[in-house]
């Protein structure tokens, strides 16, 4: 609801200043504010139907600002190697993508296309960047919980396993992204290498989240959610209606986990 997303701008808002003031707007917490009003306003784009193009593309370029301030502080602060750096960054390629793909559509229904590839391929291949780049550095230096990497286990392609929770919501961005472009109409051609590698990511994000995030944790069922409309892309509707059917069981109580313990009756 659109004054939801208000007031937790409000509430959002008023931190970035008090943190503003008290630590400095190069302090760690400055970006964590920053970065949790990017974020929200990824949330209305997706979320709040009232919205105009208009105010979808201004809430995409705020996002974009924001995140972007909270990366850079966040290197600055933390390290390129910070979960919380990784997470702006790879945030920010997702919120460049996002904006992208919704000015291409209103090209296509005004038919400029044309007019507007070269800048439409200039900010894909960014937040691209961004995307390849937040994978790699969370692959390369593994933060926090984790899961044990087998011989079995398929690579990502930054080289390397996907083992924390911090790789894996950087693998997950990238594989939305890699599916966008494999589907959508643009001067790039449709990829089955994107789509593959896309797989591949959603496969070993999933593993990671089913391992260390309990089954109706909302990361987790996006990943399951996400997985299934790429398997429908490529035709494997078996697979999709599996991981469908998993989504709906997590969220299944039977009647004997909701039914109250009954009292013995006395003779």
């Amino acid at each position: 609801h659109l004054g939801e997303f208000d007031d937790s701008r409000r509430h959002y808002q008023e931190s970035l200043r008090i943190y503003g003031r008290v630590v400095g707007k190069d302090h760690a917490s400055y970006a964590a504010a920053l970065h949790n009003i990017g974020n929200l306003n990824r949330s209305q784009v997706h979320m709040d139907d009232s919205l105009s193009a208009i105010q979808r593309l201004q809430l995409h370029e705020d996002a974009m600002g924001y995140l972007e301030d909270a990366w850079r502080i966040r290197k600055d602060e933390l390290g390129e190697e910070h979960p919380h750096t990784i997470s702006s960054r790879s945030n920010l390629g997702s919120t460049m993508a996002s904006q992208v793909l919704q000015q291409q559509q209103q090209h296509q229904q005004q038919q400029k296309q044309q007019e507007s590839s070269k800048y439409t391929k200039l900010r894909w291949e960014i937040a691209e960047e961004h995307l390849r780049e937040a994978l790699e550095t969370a692959v390369s230096n593994p933060r926090g919980d984790h899961i044990k990497a087998t011989s079995s286990s398929s690579s990502s392609s930054s080289g390397g396993h996907i083992v924390t929770l911090s790789a894996a919501a950087a693998a997950q961005n990238l594989a939305v992204f890699l599916k966008a472009k494999a589907t959508i109409r643009t001067e790039h051609q449709p990829s089955d290498d994107a789509l593959a590698e896309a797989k591949n990511l959603y496969l070993q994000t999933l593993a990671v989240r089913k391992e260390l995030l309990h089954e109706t944790h909302p990361d987790l069922v996006a990943t399951k959610y996400s997985l299934a409309e790429l398997y429908s892309a490529i035709g494997d509707e078996e697979a999709a209606n599996r991981l469908r059917s998993e989504i709906v069981g997590s969220y299944d109580v039977t009647e004997s986990d909701q039914a109250p313990p009954q009292k013995e009756k006395r003779s």
